[in-house]
């Protein structure tokens, strides 16, 4: 624990005191609503104004956070799971800060839907083993208005892949909102056009950017395939094309170009489902009666190259009167091991815990506690907030359980990440810190005399994808 707060404390490039002790600051506060309550704690030998500097001006090397986080991965494993999503920070009062979008979020404040305003990060966090709330982030990056979190999520697998200790395999877990073509041709390194990208936005959002289909390919530079197992969920009404059938040998080969795509393999429709190249029925602790299906090669439809992946679907709690309804799941295998339906279904009941992890995120790491002008100054405070994570992560082993008198005790190993930080509190004054004694300053200045105060600019929300313009049909002149 010692070493992992010296490394970190290294990796600060500005500001390192009094970022390191407002990551100790969130530790040591248990319910804090601003910045000025932060600096109350113990850890904080600085004045609230500093926090406010210190994010502004404050650098991270962000790369070597990364390296170090993967530093402590448990050793001797062959695979690594992660779970990657998107968790809105809501900043719906905010029209000064300029990078605001629109995010999907439990608050209905947009329009009465699922919509808040804010900034969304995309997270990638390790997962020990499904059915916990343990995920601490490995990469955490936002998504600005001018990208997707299909392309964001794919950069960060391809870096965690970089970072990956050796002889082992990395494997994602993602939710529905990756489970398109935009999101496996990337990961397979497969360029497509932009009128492709427009059609994924329509059938993703509900429209289409005209600008989008007005060019030629949206990405003109070669990728490569990532080296990594991942599973996102699919809607049920997907289609795709079995392969075609070879030619015979004794056929000649007719003129013109070979087939591309076979029929057509729909989701909704059992009758134009092949037989399935793997099928698994087993008990699950936590799903019951499981029935697995697997087809190793679908197709999906694109001009200009091939998109193959695996699909397979879900059915749980089989042995229920009426059991849910079954789930789809498209694979993508850039490793050298087979695609089976043993790790198929592992890999994806490694997703839930990002969940609950984003929830502690905001409840009780103030993720949402930021109210700044600069998005810059909220990527570093998610920065803290991944440090403390790990700080969490790496104190449990010792960790005593500290729980509310309404709380039933649990065993040490398993310990939930708000009872560890709780015994991370009581035990933080007595870990040795890196940070150096606060030099004594004068008194500030204060306002310049004759400074002119103005208000700060304010910045109109626009939508990622422009609604296409309604059509209307053309009249006669007779009429």
């Amino acid at each position: 624990m010692a070493e992992f707060r010296q490394q970190v404390y290294g990796l600060f490039e500005k500001q390192r005191d009094v970022l390191f002790e407002i990551s100790d600051a969130i530790i040591q506060t248990p319910r804090a609503r601003s910045y000025a309550e932060l600096s109350q704690a113990p850890a904080m030998s600085r004045k609230w104004p500093s926090i406010y500097r210190a994010l502004a001006e404050g650098e991270v090397n962000k790369e070597g956070l990364g390296k170090l986080c993967m530093q402590q991965l448990p050793s001797g494993a062959k695979r690594y799971h992660f779970a990657c999503d998107v968790m809105a920070v809501r900043r719906m009062q905010s029209p000064t800060l300029k990078e605001r979008v629109y995010c999907h979020g439990a608050q209905r404040e947009v329009g009465g839907k699922g919509v808040i305003i804010g900034l969304p990060y995309s997270l990638v966090a390790y997962v020990e083993k499904p059915g916990t709330s343990w995920a601490p982030t490995v990469d955490s990056q936002r998504v600005k208005p001018d990208e997707s979190a299909v392309e964001v999520a794919v950069g960060q697998a391809k870096r965690v892949v970089k970072q990956m200790p050796e002889n082992s395999t990395a494997e994602i877990a993602l939710d529905g909102g990756y489970g398109n073509l935009k999101f496996f041709s990337r990961m397979l390194g497969v360029k497509t056009s932009a009128s492709e990208e427009a059609s994924f936005a329509s059938e993703e959002a509900g429209f289409v950017s005209e600008e989008a289909s007005t060019h030629g390919f949206a990405n003109e530079n070669e990728e490569t395939a990532c080296e990594c197992f991942a599973t996102a969920r699919m809607r049920n009404d997907r289609v795709f094309y079995q392969l075609p059938p070879p030619l015979p040998k004794d056929q000649p080969k007719k003129p013109g170009r070979p087939r591309k795509y076979g029929p057509a393999f729909r989701f909704a429709d059992p009758s134009t489902w092949p037989t399935p190249d793997e099928t698994l029925d087993f008990v699950d602790p936590k799903y019951g009666l499981v029935h697995l299906e697997l087809w190793s090669a679908l197709r999906l439809e694109v001009k200009q190259a091939f998109v193959d992946i695996a699909v397979v679907r879900s059915q749980i709690h089989l042995e229920r009167d009426k059991p849910p309804a079954p789930h789809w799941y498209g694979v993508h295998n850039g490793t050298t091991q087979a695609t089976t339906l043993e790790r198929a279904f592992e890999c994806i009941t490694h997703r839930w815990p990002i969940e609950p992890a984003n929830r502690f995120r905001k409840d009780q790491l103030y993720a949402q506690l930021p109210k700044l002008r600069q998005a810059q100054a909220s990527d570093l405070w998610m920065t803290l907030l991944q440090i403390v994570e790990w700080e969490l992560f790496i104190w449990r082993k010792v960790a005593t359980d500290v729980h509310l008198p309404w709380q039933k005790p649990l065993p040490s190993d398993q310990l939930t990440p708000g009872r560890v930080i709780r015994s991370l509190s009581q035990h933080l004054p007595h870990l040795a810190t890196p940070v150096k004694p606060v030099l004594p300053r004068g008194k500030a200045p204060g306002w310049p005399p004759g400074r002119p105060r103005t208000s700060p600019p304010t910045y109109r929300l626009v939508p990622k994808y422009p609604k296409k313009a309604k059509h209307t049909p053309k009249t006669s002149k007779n009429q």
